[in-house]
């Protein structure tokens, strides 16, 4: 009877530590996972304002190329 009930104890206390190191690893998971979310949320963030940058310029550079053109053509109509 005693050896059976420390058996039990001793699966229980590797049980214990078991679930004490998978939680470990879980938490580390986690954190791990929550530092790549915020990388790749930054690296959105800059392709956002790159995309915000590249179209200011190009707006710009269309207004640029409109009114050249129709500065020529007003000046080619004189």
């Amino acid at each position: 009877m005693r050896t059976l009930e420390d058996q039990r104890n001793a699966d229980m206390s590797a049980l214990a530590e078991q679930h004490k190191e998978e939680l470990v690893a879980a938490q580390t998971l986690s954190s791990e996972l929550q530092k790549l979310l915020h990388e790749a949320y930054a690296l959105l963030k800059e392709k956002e304002s790159e995309k915000d940058s590249l179209g200011k310029s190009m707006s710009e550079e269309l207004t640029k190329v409109k009114t050249e053109s129709e500065k020529a053509l007003n000046e080619a109509r004189t």
